[in-house]
């Protein structure tokens, strides 16, 4: 399982809150595995259809996670084939998540400290995506942002080196690919 699946160790031991900031700062449910309690739908309404890049499953489990307590099941209850057919697109959807992440902060109190830590990491995944892609322009620009928001953040800083070096940047990223294999 990639790591920004991995569920909190401590998560069904946390509060409301503690949830809903960890789901905040990494999408981790997947919500094809995810059992909804109807009355969490009679209260806060379907998936928003108006949200068309695929992060839809994302803003409702943190509008669900905005009003109730949700439990993790450690068990294997669904299987994800990716594939390059799959609607999941970081180009399409991150664009996207930093509305949504937008959104919440303003109406979450309790998450706005966390907004520029999390529009800072989907600007770095954003930027990598562009490299990994060869689009040396988009790369630097995403990374930039990531780096304004948190310049002390190392992950930001190596991210806009490498997007500043271009096609060496790309063999830099490939290697750091490697590694993590």
């Amino acid at each position: 399982m990639p790591k920004s699946a991995r569920v909190p160790a401590d998560f069904n031991a946390l509060s409301r809150i503690g949830m809903l900031q960890s789901l905040y700062i990494d999408n981790f449910i997947p919500l094809g595995s995810a059992l909804v309690r109807r009355e969490c739908f009679d209260a806060l309404g379907p998936l928003d259809e108006r949200i068309r890049g695929g992060s839809d499953d994302y803003e409702f489990c943190l509008r669900v996670l905005s009003k109730y307590k949700a439990r993790y099941v450690d068990e294997a209850l669904t299987v994800r084939t990716l594939h390059e057919a799959n609607y999941t697109n970081a180009e399409r959807m991150l664009p996207e998540v930093l509305g949504i992440i937008d959104s919440f902060a303003g109406r979450v109190p309790e998450l706005a400290h966390l907004k520029n830590r999390r529009s800072s990491d989907l600007l770095f995944k954003l930027g990598w995506y562009h490299m990994r892609s060869g689009d040396s322009r988009r790369a630097r620009e995403a990374c930039a942002q990531s780096f304004a928001l948190r310049p002390r953040n190392l992950k930001s800083a190596v991210g806009l080196l490498f997007a500043i070096l271009g096609p060496a940047g790309r063999a830099g990223v490939r290697w750091w690919y490697s590694l993590k294999r």
